[in-house]
């Protein structure tokens, strides 16, 4: 039997709240709020916050403004205090969906649950298939509205370098007080930030893991400058190409830009060599002399971290590197929550970094150690 798991907090996300004006009882259908104005008829309003115990989902019947009173279409379960939190939601229930490809298909319905705000997660689960991909959205029952569907969950579990894995590990060491302050949309942020800072240490130290596949530029006579590729850091190599001749290739030289007015005055003849250039966050190559023919030249780049907005992502790390974004979301995570464990995973994101780029120049070297030669004069 395979599970699904939807995270509840993403209902309060951006939500309109307000709170209890006194404390009520449960069994209650009525409720005065502090303030109504975001309440409309037929909305969902959740109790609470999302995994208290006491949390509940009631659907409102009617608002009247005018005494900021809430008319409930079914009585509540428990009692609440004054000022406890009433948040207005969007859903109040989770459908399930099985695919057999990544390709999401509202077709292929396996079930639905009432949310249960007492839980993080809604749980759904599939008895019939054992591959494929699970898939959720989140429901209104009175309007028959839903939610964006869920990125792909792979029956077959998600790979170990993952994004799924990883926020898995960051879970996994909080406590349940922590974990229900911390959404998985800032664990989300927290990795894209720690695996830009990872790859940006990487790409000082080798150019073996993060370089591109070489990719063609059509150069056109008369124009001089050719943007690259969105997730350019650094430029490996450029080269000159001759698909009928294909070893009659020329690696390029870098020009500094203060010195190009006057390698063109130097004469006539000259070699075609390259500079970069960024603007407006794009970075372009400029070839000097301006070319005076259509060619084709190639280059290979060190490429910044992509984008990671779906839970099957891939971290593209050597595995020491994949740890040292764990430490530095678990050190964000432990800084949000006051947790003294703060200075211990920073410290532990600080070792991983300088390991990591210990293995890469080993890698790169192939050095077997780092011991003073006995040469070397010291």
């Amino acid at each position: 039997m395979f599970t699904i798991k939807a995270d509840n907090r993403i209902l309060t996300q951006d939500a309109q709240f307000s709170y209890l004006y006194t404390n009520y009882a449960s069994g209650v259908s009525s409720i005065v709020v502090t303030n109504a104005t975001s309440f409309v008829d037929n909305c969902y309003i959740l109790f609470e916050a999302i995994g208290n115990e006491a949390a509940e989902i009631v659907k409102v019947s009617t608002v009247t403004q005018a005494t900021n009173t809430l008319t409930l279409d079914t009585t509540t379960k428990f009692s609440h205090a004054e000022s406890s939190r009433i948040t207005i939601i969007p859903y109040n229930r989770v459908k399930f969906y099985h695919t057999a490809t990544s390709t999401f298909a509202a077709t292929e319905l396996i079930g639905y649950v009432n949310v249960n705000p007492a839980e993080i997660y809604s749980i759904g689960t599939d008895s019939t298939n054992s591959t494929g991909y699970g898939w959720f959205v989140f429901y209104n029952s009175t309007g028959a509205t839903t939610s964006d569907e869920s990125n792909p969950v792979p029956y077959t579990g998600f790979s170990e370098d993952s994004v799924s894995i990883l926020v898995e590990r960051i879970y996994g060491v909080l406590s349940d007080s922590q974990r229900k302050v911390i959404t998985q949309d800032e664990a989300l942020g927290w990795i894209n930030e720690g695996y830009s800072k990872v790859t940006d240490e990487l790409n000082l130290v080798t150019r073996e893991i993060t370089v591109s596949d070489e990719i063609s530029i059509s150069v056109t006579s008369g124009t001089s400058e050719y943007a690259l590729a969105t997730r350019f850091s650094d430029l490996v190599y450029v080269r000159t190409y001759d698909a009928s001749n294909t070893s009659n290739t020329t690696e390029l030289e870098e020009i500094a830009l203060r010195d190009i007015p006057d390698y063109i005055r130097s004469g006539s003849g000259l070699t075609m060599k390259y500079y970069l250039r960024m603007d407006a966050g794009i970075t372009y190559l400029g070839l000097v002399p301006i070319p005076w023919e259509s060619t084709t030249l190639k280059y290979r780049y060190r490429m910044k971290a992509d984008v990671l907005d779906s839970f099957s992502d891939i971290l593209g790390l050597p595995n020491s590197a994949f740890y040292a974004v764990r430490d530095f979301c678990l050190s964000k995570a432990y800084a949000k929550v006051a947790d003294p464990r703060y200075n211990i995973s920073k410290q532990e994101y600080l070792e991983g970094i300088k390991g990591m780029k210990e293995t890469s120049v080993k890698r790169t070297s192939t050095l077997d150690a780092w011991d003073i030669s006995d040469e070397a004069w010291v």
